[in-house]
């Protein structure tokens, strides 16, 4: 629900003008859950800070309402399928069993949780600021300059390799197998 496309486009009516679509502003955010299940960590990336805090704090706010409605239409469907139920029952003569009653009891409760429409999810805190990130330069260049090297070393010692070049007397007479006699000078 956290990552929904109903979310994202109710947070653009809310926060107009950014120039985002519904499917720029879901790759920017990243809900990430804590250890327990219990909290949900909203973030977003954007490059203008103020505009950020204004749309993370209006997605999170997006975020409650669409979970109370789905929580709230859940219950309605639930509901709906007991009715059914109780009504199968009445139809075959089981208004006083026991399956009945709870039945009975179990539509009371939902009935009871549609009124109320409490909320399923509230927010802990907004956003107030933001934090400015950066690549960190110096580790990228140190990283690129080693990698950079290890792949032009590694790439002259096999283009070395596969050279079938002769390139001294010696290497003749081991490749034909044969004794050398005498070396003449260039010249």
């Amino acid at each position: 629900l956290a990552t929904s496309p109903e979310v994202a486009a109710a947070t653009l009516k809310v926060v107009p003008g950014t120039g985002l679509d519904v499917n720029e502003l879901l790759e920017s955010v990243t809900v990430t859950p804590d250890v327990n299940g219990d909290l949900l960590d909203f973030a977003l990336t954007n490059g203008d800070g103020n505009t950020a805090v204004k749309l993370i704090n209006a997605y999170v706010d997006q975020y409650v309402i669409y979970s109370t409605k789905v929580a709230k239409q859940s219950a309605i469907d639930a509901a709906k399928t007991v009715r059914q139920q109780l009504r199968q029952l009445e139809r075959d003569g089981q208004r006083d069993s026991q399956g009945y009653q709870q039945l009975q009891r179990n539509l009371d409760s939902l009935r009871s949780l549609t009124s109320l429409s409490t909320s399923t999810a509230q927010v802990i805190s907004k956003a107030t600021g933001y934090e400015k990130t950066k690549p960190k330069m110096l580790i990228a260049l140190v990283l690129g300059l080693a990698l950079g090297l290890a792949i032009g070393l590694g790439l002259a010692f096999l283009l070395d390799a596969l050279d079938g070049r002769v390139r001294s007397p010696m290497a003749i007479a081991d490749y034909l197998g044969l004794p050398l006699l005498a070396v003449m000078p260039a010249g």
